[in-house]
């Protein structure tokens, strides 16, 4: 994909994150393919602070090393679960953990 190398290349990032509503995520890496990581729409579609909840799980998934792709999937399902409540809401930890499920261990040392 075009449009994914030249944001790589526009920004200087290491890693570019595309958000497609109820596609899922496109994850764009240097000098490797993208990765589509589909998603689940959530019954009820708030879409109040998806972006946000999206952008700090990442960030913090990212920051505790977890590869691109362990980041991504943990960002897609902390917005599924804010995006699940009305208003604007928040995924707390334990949300987090229990979506999860069995997924959360491995997560847990990336």
């Amino acid at each position: 994909m075009p449009y994914g190398e030249a944001l790589l290349n526009l920004t200087g990032a290491a890693i570019v994150t595309v958000t497609l509503d109820t596609e899922g995520v496109i994850v764009f890496k240097q000098n490797q393919p993208a990765f589509h990581l589909p998603t689940t729409p959530a019954p009820a579609n708030y879409a109040s602070g998806a972006g946000d909840t999206f952008v700090s799980a990442l960030a913090l998934a990212l920051t505790a090393n977890a590869s691109a792709i362990a980041a991504t999937s943990l960002a897609t399902s902390a917005t599924a679960i804010a995006v699940s409540q009305p208003g604007t809401t928040v995924c707390t930890a334990a949300e987090l953990r229990q979506s999860l499920g069995s997924l959360y261990a491995t997560l847990e040392h990336c």
